[in-house]
């Protein structure tokens, strides 16, 4: 057996700037950049990859499964399935707020004074994720002494409402084992 674990990039020990991006779309990139990498090595037999994912890379797993016919399974935990789903959950007056932070974000980027707000808040704060199962289970999560910052660009808002691996997971031929949290309030 062999895992593989990858930092995406603009994240962890991964390179690119600016930090803190999360984009779908360039996870998705490199979600096939890690798979091509693993695939090329003498040691792994590419024939029997397994993707496993929890939350937004939950979704990532489904959605790349769905493209590469070669994944041979799937395991996504608690994911991410409906970005509008999601947002139906956030009051239109954070909405709102959302909107104008993402605004500034694509306007501050042409000279590179990107903006950025929370990824994890409070219920009622503006941020990616909020509610008390966002804000206590992240940090539960977080190493000691840690460095990580709870920003994330705020252009997040943007694109998250129309990311919903579910309209892809008709396309997934691998057997595929979803682990939903029955009380999962995020």
């Amino acid at each position: 057996y062999a895992a593989y674990l990858f930092d995406y990039r603009n994240f962890g020990d991964s390179e690119g700037e600016p930090r803190h991006w999360v984009s779908p779309r360039r996870h998705l990139q490199d979600w096939a950049a890690a798979i091509a990498h693993v695939r090329s090595l003498p040691e792994v037999d590419a024939d029997r990859m397994v993707l496993w994912g929890t939350s937004f890379s939950g979704g990532h797993v489904i959605q790349t499964a769905a493209a590469d016919h070669r994944v041979r399974a799937v395991i996504a935990q608690v994911p991410h399935v409906s970005g509008l789903a999601s947002m139906k959950q956030v009051p239109v007056h954070l909405l709102l707020r959302m909107m104008l932070a993402a605004m500034r974000d694509l306007c501050g980027s042409v000279i590179r004074r990107e903006h950025y707000s929370p990824i994890i808040g409070r219920h009622g704060d503006m941020a990616a994720l909020t509610g008390d199962d966002a804000w206590h289970g992240y940090a539960r999560l977080l190493p000691a002494g840690t460095a990580w910052e709870n920003k994330v660009l705020s252009r997040i808002f943007l694109e998250v409402p129309l990311y919903s691996p579910i309209r892809h997971a008709h396309k997934v031929a691998a057997p595929t084992l979803i682990v939903a949290g029955t009380r999962d309030t995020i």
